[in-house]
């Protein structure tokens, strides 16, 4: 209060308005500060709610259910893959076939 003694009341009712006005512009500010983020503070929630969520998915990956379930669809892709080999070779066989076939048709002798 040693700042203030030699002031009047006038005075210091003045400094306090100026005071009341100022902080009055910097809190009607930081309101449309807040009004405009809004729509960005709410993208990211939904950003932190996505990637909690995914968190928790590879979490549960990480235990045993998810582990056998993984190792289930590893074995059925392998089995198709042996499935799919002889398909495979046949299929090698004929593009070397139809390879074979077009070269005897554009084969032209000089």
């Amino acid at each position: 209060m040693e700042l203030y003694e030699d002031k009047s009341v006038k005075e210091l009712t003045d400094i306090r308005l100026q005071y009341l006005k100022e902080h009055g512009k910097v809190y009607k500010k930081i309101k449309e500060f807040k009004e405009q983020i809004k729509p960005l503070t709410s993208e990211i929630n939904l950003l932190e709610h996505k990637l909690t969520a995914l968190h928790h998915y590879f979490w549960r990956l990480k235990n045993p259910g998810a582990e056998s379930k993984l190792k289930k669809l590893k074995v059925e892709k392998s089995i198709l893959e042996e499935k799919l080999k002889p398909v495979w070779k046949e299929g090698i066989r004929l593009v070397k076939e139809v390879n074979k076939l077009k070269f005897i048709i554009d084969y032209k002798p000089t």
